[in-house]
C-alpha cells in the first residue's frame, strides 16, 4: 500500500475490553487537557495490528494520534498508546521529523532512519508532550501546521518515509 487510507468511524465508546475502554477514555481526556483538538476517529485498513486511530492537532506544530486495536488477540501490541509527530523545518540534523510515543513495544520493522524516534513506555501524556517538545528543540524548530489543515498529511509523509526504508531493506512483498 502506497499511502494510508484512513476511513472515518463514528464517535463512540471504543475498546475491545472494559480495561481498554477506560484507558482510551483516560488518554483522550489527557490529550484534550493538554490542549489537543480532536480531528476524528479512523480505521487504517492497510496497517498491521494497531489499526484504530484518533487524530489530534496541538498548535502550532505537533500532531498527535491515540492508537489502539479492537482485536482482543493483539492485547500486547494493541494496548492504547499516544504518538506525537513533528516535522522539522529543515533536515540539517539529518532527521526529517520527530516521533515520540508511550507505546509499550518497539516498532517492527524499524522505522526510517530519518525519523528521530523516542519511546517512553507508559509515560503520562503531559510528560510525553514535554519530552517530545524537548526532542524537537534539539533539532531546531518544527513546521507549523495550519489549524484547518489536513491532519493526514504529516502521517502520510511519515508513512512514505517508512515505505521507502522498508522497500530499500527488502521487507516489502509485491502485491
Amino acid at each position: 500500500m502506497d499511502g494510508l487510507d484512513p476511513q472515518p468511524l463514528d464517535e463512540r465508546a471504543w475498546g475491545a475490553t472494559p480495561e481498554q475502554s477506560r484507558a482510551l477514555s483516560a488518554l483522550h481526556q489527557d490529550l484534550l487537557n493538554s490542549g489537543a483538538q480532536a480531528r476524528g476517529t479512523f480505521y487504517l485498513p492497510g496497517v498491521s495490528e494497531v489499526r484504530h486511530l484518533r487524530a489530534y492537532l496541538l498548535e502550532p506544530e505537533v500532531m498527535a494520534a491515540l492508537r489502539w486495536s479492537e482485536t482482543p488477540e493483539t492485547a500486547g501490541s494493541g494496548w492504547p498508546f499516544v504518538q506525537f509527530l513533528t516535522w522539522l523545518r529543515d533536515r540539517a540534523s539529518g532527521f526529517a521529523c520527530v516521533l515520540t510515543s508511550n507505546a509499550r513495544q518497539p516498532y517492527a520493522p524499524a522505522l526510517n532512519e530519518e525519523i528521530d524516534l523516542h519511546l517512553h513506555p507508559d509515560c503520562p501524556v503531559p510528560n510525553l508532550l514535554i519530552t517530545h517538545r524537548a526532542h524537537v528543540l534539539r533539532h531546531g524548530r518544527g513546521q507549523k501546521i495550519p489549524v484547518d489543515g489536513d491532519w493526514t498529511r504529516p502521517w502520510q509523509a511519515m508513512h512514505a518515509l517508512n515505505l521507502s526504508a522498508w522497500d530499500r531493506r527488502g521487507l516489502l512483498l509485491p502485491e
